[in-house]
């Protein structure tokens, strides 16, 4: 076992005291420089900056009347020069010029007429814009509504519009009483008087006459007639697709059968996209007719579609109507 004497990390009681005392002292160093001792701060000038401030103020306030932007050239120095901004009155882009006054009915007259009063093209194009799409000036004060005319042309151009009494009135309101304050009573709208038609002549607006019947409901009759190839009894309309039957009692009353001719499908010669597209005999019909019409070959009379067991006799008597074979 090694003697104290030999051990290197053994420290006597002097020792330790003193290494002691030495971290005291650095500790105490350290603390008064970074925590205790208050930082000095630093005596600024500050007239330099009032200075600064006060030319700042003064050019606010000598540019404070007027914009500026930078020369645009190429010998810019960096100064900047007064610009005097345009003013718009009433938002026109050209200022409008000496013109020749003359009584004129702004309904009527044209754009070079406007531009002879002095107004400019582009006002006088707008204007007539408006006219086309069915606006019109009932009274003078109406130019006061003008976009892009200055207030000046328009208090100049109102004694000078010359609009015709009667010719933007409404008749009834020229039958106010005074009296009474009161408008006499409007008429009971009647609807036109609807006598009934054939319905496989019937246009859209034969149908459209029938009160509750309006241009949806009048198209899916009209196109089911089309793909049906014609009515051959009133009931069918019935059958038109989202037809409500409140609808179709309106319209029953005034439909009827003539002797016009509707549309046939021959089974021999029809292809399968024809008969599919039949309303009666649709995609599962059509691939049974066809396959029947190869294996049998062509139908000598219609009845044989009896003969293919798939085919109601409910389906047979809808269908036949519209069946011919040659």
């Amino acid at each position: 076992m090694p003697t104290t004497e030999n051990n290197y990390l053994y420290f006597s009681k002097k020792a330790r005291i003193g290494i002691a005392a030495v971290l005291a002292v650095v500790i105490l160093i350290t603390a008064y420089t970074y925590g205790i001792q208050k930082p000095k701060i630093a005596q600024v000038d500050t007239a330099k900056y009032d200075k600064a401030i006060a030319a700042l103020q003064l050019l606010q306030e000598d540019t404070s009347a007027a914009d500026y932007r930078p020369y645009n050239n190429s010998n810019y120095s960096g100064k900047y020069k007064p610009y005097q901004r345009k003013s718009y009155n009433n938002n026109s882009y050209k200022k409008d010029v000496p013109g020749i006054l003359f009584s004129f009915d702004p309904n009527t007259l044209s754009v070079a007429g406007w531009q002879k009063l002095g107004v400019n093209e582009k006002t006088a194009l707008s204007i007539q814009k408006y006219l086309s799409k069915g606006g019109k000036f009932r009274k003078a004060e109406d130019l006061k509504k003008i976009y892009g005319l200055s207030d000046e042309m328009k208090e100049a151009l109102i004694p000078y519009a010359n609009i015709p009494a009667q010719a933007y009135t409404n008749n009834y309101s020229n039958n106010y009483d005074n009296e009474k304050k009161t408008y006499p009573e409007r008429p009971a709208y009647k609807r036109p008087e609807v006598k009934p038609f054939d319905i496989n002549e019937a246009d859209n607006s034969m149908l459209e006459a029938i009160s509750g019947i309006g241009p949806s409901y009048a198209k899916r009759i009209l196109n089911y007639r089309d793909k049906l190839g014609g009515f051959y009894a009133i009931e069918q309309v019935a059958e038109v697709y989202m037809m409500p039957d409140s609808i179709y009692q309106k319209v029953k009353p005034y439909l009827l059968l003539g002797e016009s001719k509707f549309h046939n499908i021959n089974i021999n010669t029809a292809s399968k996209d024809d008969l599919a597209n039949h309303p009666y005999i649709r995609w599962k019909m059509a691939q049974t007719i066809i396959a029947y019409r190869d294996q049998h070959g062509k139908f000598s009379k219609r009845e044989d579609l009896r003969k293919i067991m798939s085919i109601s006799p409910e389906e047979y008597i809808r269908l036949a109507p519209y069946v011919i074979v040659d």
